[in-house]
């Protein structure tokens, strides 16, 4: 389904989006980052859920300061 946005209605979104950004809040700062079309767009297929998780991954890898493996395999020991 297209959903055609007036300008008023993507000023509003993208100022709410910025301040969920900016939140202390880290729910609020992931829901910026699924809001966000420049992070992968809907996220209907599996590159761009692909682009939100990476995102998101590195939101909590910044936030906690531990580095989250990218695959499986880089965090298992040989």
């Amino acid at each position: 389904m297209l959903t055609v946005l007036t300008d008023d209605e993507v000023k509003a979104g993208n100022e709410r989006k910025a301040f969920l950004y900016s939140s202390a809040y880290t729910v609020d700062n992931l829901t910026a980052v699924l809001m966000d079309m420049d992070k992968g767009g809907f996220g209907l297929h599996e590159d761009v859920a692909r682009a939100k998780a990476h995102s998101i991954i590195g939101w909590l890898a910044t936030i906690t300061r531990v580095r989250i493996p990218d695959r499986a395999s880089e965090g298992a020991s040989s």
